[in-house]
């Protein structure tokens, strides 16, 4: 539910900073990009600031992180190098708090010329304790034996092996490799034949790299028979998937936890109600454009939130689907849009006034059971004069319901119309230990001298209770980003290319 779009809006005011930070200063190098860092269970760490300090040769760049706590406090930095050819890094953190890079290709750099001569840059990793950077991966599984993993090919190098490797044996061997907290190893593997993928397993490996489980699918099927996994989530000690089968006219699925440690299948749960295109949306949610965070793990079970009508259809509603970490006991809860008629003028598939149609943005998990649901109103137009699609969205609609996934509440945020922007909702935040929730969004508005100008609007959800606060901003002169920030704060990152100015500050909220 970390959600983030960028846009341009100059700040005016909130009601007191708590701290700022000037990026330009806290390296000698040139701004390369800055991220939240967020743990596994999506709580707030810190922030990396990346700088670059020029080019080493030809084909490699040196780069120095900054790592800055929630309270934009420096850390640690330290120097690395790279590829020339990264843009920009997807930065996460791992299970034992080190800090992964997940480089972005330069695209700018390449042509079509060229294209076959690139190789992906190194996935990295900072080990905040030792401060160090080092490549992620270093151990590879191949030839049913682990293997130190071989430096990058380019794409020209890899399309050559594998049409060797599909000559000699008729197929591609794939696998990629885990490594757990406690030195284990888990490697998935599977064939790949012309299209079709067959003889997927998971294979548990003991840290002397001896083979203590494996878990088959996918294999010895007939020609119209193929089955897949969707992970729904991974942890230390379990693993949650749903596997559907597709067998001729027959599609199934089922949820499968499974023991890391044991291999042992502690729930294998058969799903009838519900079509495998439908399930398919608790893996991957997505909604006018937008990828939805629809997962939530807290301490006793793991909540899940899918449409009823699948990604590429008409929706009449979503779904829960909670999985009880105690009772292993999975279940399942409908609602439907025609649920909110006596709330708002509604049909069976989400369409409101004048076309538009409610797609979901974000879902907020409260520690009681109860579920929000964002959505912003949406449809696609057509340009007359260009004969060209145009997005258009306006006002938000909250849905609340209780513990048993019951529509009880409705509101709408009114929201001026916006042209060729996908959504104007910016991202969430939990609070008060997932028991309220604080979300943010943005509009375009008529200021008291009748100028546009941005508002960003600052929601908070308490014991029920809704506020909301305006913040007049503007677009002309700075540009400023918003960040997920420490519960009661939100991040601003300011600059100016012209000024060479670039700031970081926390202000805090009056939720």
């Amino acid at each position: 539910m970390k959600k983030i779009i960028t846009f341009l809006f100059l700040f005016i005011g909130v009601v007191s900073y708590s701290q700022i930070n000037d990026l330009a200063s806290l390296s000698s190098g040139e701004f390369f990009g800055f991220s939240s860092v967020f743990d596994k269970k999506e709580n707030l760490n810190g922030y990396i600031a990346l700088y670059s300090k020029g080019k080493v040769d030809e084909k490699t760049i040196k780069l120095e992180y900054v790592y800055l706590d929630k309270n934009l406090n420096k850390v640690s930095n330290k120097e690395f190098q790279t590829q020339s050819s990264v843009s920009d890094y997807y930065i996460s953190m791992d299970f034992t708090g080190n800090i992964q890079l997940t480089p972005q290709l330069d695209y700018e750099q390449m042509s079509i010329f060229s294209y076959g001569k690139i190789v992906m840059p190194d996935n990295l990793l900072i080990n905040l304790k030792d401060n160090t950077v080092t490549k992620r991966t270093t151990v590879c599984y191949e030839n049913k034996s682990f293997i130190e993993c071989p430096d990058a090919k380019s794409f020209k190098e890899l399309r050559q092996e594998y049409k060797k490797e599909r000559k000699e044996n008729g197929m591609i061997y794939e696998s990629s490799v885990t490594s757990m907290v406690d030195g284990t190893f888990l490697v998935y593997e599977y064939n790949l034949e012309k299209l079709k993928v067959k003889n997927n397993a998971f294979i548990k490996f003991d840290k002397d790299k001896k083979e203590v489980w494996r878990y088959e699918y996918n294999k010895d099927l007939e020609k119209k028979q193929f089955q897949y996994i969707n992970v729904l989530h991974f942890d230390q000690k379990f693993i949650y998937f749903i596997e559907f089968s597709e067998f001729k006219k027959e599609n199934t699925a089922k949820i499968i936890k499974i023991d890391l440690t044991t291999g042992e299948r502690i729930i294998d749960y058969p799903i009838s109600d519900y079509s495998n295109s439908v399930l398919k949306t608790l893996y991957n949610l997505v909604s006018g454009y937008v990828a939805v965070d629809n997962k939530k793990e807290f301490d006793d079970n793991l909540v899940f939130v899918g449409s009823l009508g699948g990604n590429n259809a008409d929706t009449t509603g979503y779904f829960r689907m909670i999985i009880d970490n105690i009772t292993n006991k999975v279940s399942f809860d409908k609602m439907f849009f025609e649920d909110a008629k006596k709330y708002v003028d509604i049909d069976k598939y989400g369409t409101v006034e004048r076309g538009y149609t409610l797609k979901i943005r974000d879902l907020y998990f409260m520690k009681n059971g109860s579920v929000g649901l964002l959505f912003e109103k949406f449809k696609i137009g057509v340009n007359f004069f260009t004969n060209s699609q145009v997005v258009k969205t306006t006002d938000l609609v909250y849905f609340n319901t209780d513990s048993s996934f019951k529509l009880n509440t409705v509101k709408v945020l009114s929201k001026e119309k916006s042209k060729n922007i996908i959504s104007d909702y910016l991202f969430s935040q939990s609070i008060n230990e997932d028991n309220d929730v604080a979300f943010f969004y943005r509009d375009y508005l008529d200021d008291s001298d009748g100028k546009k100008n941005w508002s960003l609007y600052i929601n908070s959800i308490k014991n029920g209770e809704f506020n909301q606060e305006q913040i007049p901003i503007s677009s002309k002169q700075n540009t400023i980003l918003p960040y997920v920030a420490k519960e009661g704060y939100i991040l601003l990152r300011e600059f100016n290319k012209k000024d060479k100015y670039n700031g970081i500050r926390l202000e805090r909220l009056n939720y």
